[in-house]
């Protein structure tokens, strides 16, 4: 289900989707990411990327169906995936992966692509944040350069 609607805040709810803890699903939220942002977001592929990382965690560590959330707010586009696990081991791109490691390097993406970043926990489940900033036009800025030193958990 896709809502789109203003929020008390002032904010535009671009996408509100619940999906399975598939890999089917998790290509569907990056589309869905993909078509609310295409014609007025100039890094929309640092959001798909994001997307398809935040969600591959919760099919890979979760298990559980997960909740999409991307919000333009003024200044920011903030992009959210919720799930009914509270657990939040391996929820920090402090930790470098082994050279050769097939994983391991998401949130270092994340960390790098995002403004800023973090995860907040509830009765619920938990929740993984982002923070995109938009340049004068309302548009999603240009791409921020990477920088290694910054890694860690920005919230």
């Amino acid at each position: 289900m896709k809502v789109r609607h203003e929020t008390a805040d002032g904010g535009r709810i671009r996408l509100l989707a619940w999906y399975e803890p598939t890999p089917e699903a998790v290509a569907r939220a990056r589309k869905d990411v993909a078509a609310v942002c295409l014609t007025d977001t100039p890094n929309v592929d640092q959001l798909v990327v994001m997307t398809s990382e935040l969600c591959s965690n919760v099919v890979a560590h979760a298990h559980t169906e997960f909740r999409v959330k991307l919000r333009d707010a003024g200044r920011w586009l903030h992009l959210s995936v919720t799930d009914r696990d509270r657990a939040t081991a391996g929820l920090s791109a402090r930790t470098t992966p082994e050279l050769l490691s097939a994983s391991g390097r998401g949130l270092l993406l994340v960390n790098g692509f995002a403004d800023s970043w973090g995860w907040r926990v509830s009765g619920f489940g938990k929740t993984v944040w982002v923070r995109v900033p938009k340049d004068v036009n309302g548009n999603a800025g240009s791409p921020r350069r990477f920088d290694p030193s910054s890694v860690g958990n920005r919230s």
